[in-house]
């Protein structure tokens, strides 16, 4: 993943940019964050402010990150906007988010195995630890600890990239909490009761597979076009689309949004050139997600069936 923000300044205000491409630069981040350097001139008090600063703007982009909820949302709430779009919704309908450009994957038990190691720990370890418990890892520190006794040793199976995104994204959420200093150290949070419910579900997000043309395919196939966006040419295409465009501005009337909140023109252009004849077919047309599929799907491949049939 990664994210810009600002960084923020002695005085706590904003004043360069974060870039955030994996979860060690998380972890740099925080190391310089805790580091006496930067603040040597400063008074204890002073500098002890601006760390603060700091670290709710780092936990804030992690957030930002791995959110599954509109990124557009999760930004006017940060500033304290909570004013309703201007359908009255939650969600913009325009962002990576809303157009579902990412796949939402299940981590609860991954989720749940973290937060059960961080109660046995007692909150005295980091995260890397964590995963390595969970993960089943046989390294010196794991069996030196006697850490494989733990009822949390060996219950995930997921990469350790992957766990340590978990641990970050239930940090910034309130089930786990990340201590300050420069060696940090992963602790149960406000709201870690929760994973231990019934109904807990979480997952995190996972950007979707590149459909770019694989080295030696024909640029002109249907799968390069849809890729790139390069607009239908046949007749059927172009009377299936206009097809289309209709029905996106009946649905973007009756919901009261704009018709692009729907789908963009791409997006039709990409469902001329694939005509998807079901939900997983639907799922690869550039710009649809798992939320358009529910609210659209169904109506798009009623409307692409019958333009194949003839009707």
């Amino acid at each position: 993943y990664y994210q810009e923000a600002g960084r923020a300044g002695r005085d706590g205000e904003p004043s360069e940019c974060l870039l955030l491409w994996c979860d060690g630069d998380v972890s740099t981040c925080r190391f310089f964050i805790e580091g006496d350097s930067e603040y040597a001139t400063q008074q204890p008090e002073e500098a002890e402010i601006a760390r603060a600063a700091q670290r709710r703007m780092l936990e804030a982009m992690v957030g930002y990150c791995h959110t599954t909820g509109c990124l557009r949302r999760y930004i006017l709430n940060y500033f304290g906007d909570q004013t309703p779009f201007g359908n009255g919704s939650t969600e913009c309908g325009n962002c990576s988010n809303c157009l579902g450009e990412f796949e939402s994957i299940d981590v609860t038990d991954t989720a749940r195995a973290c937060v059960k190691c961080a109660r046995e720990l007692g909150g005295a370890f980091g995260k890397t630890l964590v995963a390595d418990i969970v993960r089943g890892s046989k390294s010196q520190r794991v069996l030196e600890g006697n850490f494989e006794t733990l009822d949390s040793y060996d219950t995930v199976s997921d990469s350790i990239s992957q766990v340590k995104e978990v641990i970050e994204l239930l940090a910034s959420e309130g089930f786990l909490q990340v201590s300050e200093g420069k060696f940090p150290t992963v602790g149960l949070g406000e709201r870690s009761h929760e994973a231990f419910m019934e109904d807990f579900t979480f997952s995190i997000k996972q950007m979707k597979k590149s459909t770019l043309p694989k080295k030696g395919k024909a640029a002109s196939s249907p799968a390069s076009s849809a890729t790139f966006g390069v607009g239908a040419t046949s007749v059927g295409d172009d009377a299936l689309f206009e097809e289309l465009r209709a029905l996106r501005k009946q649905l973007a009337d009756a919901g009261n949004i704009a018709p692009y909140m729907v789908f963009s023109d791409r997006a039709l252009r990409d469902m001329c050139v694939r005509r998807p004849k079901d939900a997983l077919d639907f799922l690869e047309v550039n710009g649809v997600g798992s939320r358009k599929l529910e609210r659209y799907g169904e109506a798009f491949l009623d409307a692409i069936a019958k333009f194949e049939a003839g009707e």
